[in-house]
């Protein structure tokens, strides 16, 4: 696919943070019909996501729900086995961003790992000071992977690629279009992320149903994250707003 539209598109922002609605994205599967009923059902696959293919199914709305959002419809979409594809373009797109972790591992971490073995003082030391330093470091990546996850979610929603979803200038368009409206975004979803991930060690099985609904706020934000961009891609370039 051409990039032309989304560069297009990029000059032409608005003067001012545009806003997003929050309040819709917390409502949204109450305030449509079968809401309940697909929470109910994606809180049941997530049950059964060590099987993998339920997890893909999930996985593969949310991208469909946020698509159903960017395009403005109003009806919830219905699960389909077919959406798992989709889910499994998105676990390669959440590997390839976490394979700079295990490549700092190999490298860093490993030969650290057997120099402290050797059992001399030096080598303690900078097993020590070399570790803490990986982890910081390490720590800097999974924050900037937080900021970045609500643009690649955008960035998919609108072209469905994996490729497209490691393009910095896509993921750049989507941030500098939204701007503070954006970080708040991302640091909102982090947030409940974390609330998320609580209700995990509290309770195993509502946290099935917990993650689906945060899923599926998430996919409503960058849904309408991906509005613009969806819209400069089947716009075309002549036609959009480059003032």
């Amino acid at each position: 696919m051409s990039s032309e539209p989304l560069d297009a598109f990029v000059p032409g922002m608005p003067s001012s943070s545009p806003s997003l609605d929050y309040e819709d994205a917390f409502a949204y599967l109450f305030r449509r019909p079968g809401g309940w009923k697909a929470l109910i059902l994606g809180g049941i696959l997530l049950l059964f996501s060590w099987l993998i293919l339920p997890l893909l199914v999930v996985i593969g709305y949310g991208a469909a729900l946020g698509r159903t959002v960017a395009a403005g419809d109003r009806e919830l979409p219905a699960f389909q086995l077919g959406m798992a594809a989709d889910g499994l373009r998105a676990v390669v797109i959440m590997i390839g961003y976490l394979v700079p972790i295990v490549l700092v591992y190999i490298v860093a971490v490993v030969p650290l790992i057997v120099a402290g073995e050797t059992g001399n003082e030096p080598a303690s030391g900078l097993v020590f000071f070399g570790s803490f330093g990986i982890l910081f470091l390490l720590m800097l990546y999974g924050l900037g992977l937080a900021v970045l996850q609500p643009a690649i979610f955008a960035v998919f929603i609108s072209e469905g690629s994996v490729g497209a979803c490691f393009s910095p200038r896509r993921l750049k368009a989507v941030i500098k279009y939204w701007r503070g409206t954006y970080v708040g975004a991302a640091a909102i979803i982090f947030g409940i992320s974390q609330l998320v991930g609580f209700g995990f060690i509290l309770f195993i099985i509502g946290i099935a149903f917990a993650y689906f609904y945060f899923m599926a706020f998430t996919a409503h934000v960058s849904g309408q994250l991906a509005r613009p961009l969806l819209q400069a891609i089947e716009t075309p370039a002549s036609t959009l707003v480059t003032g």
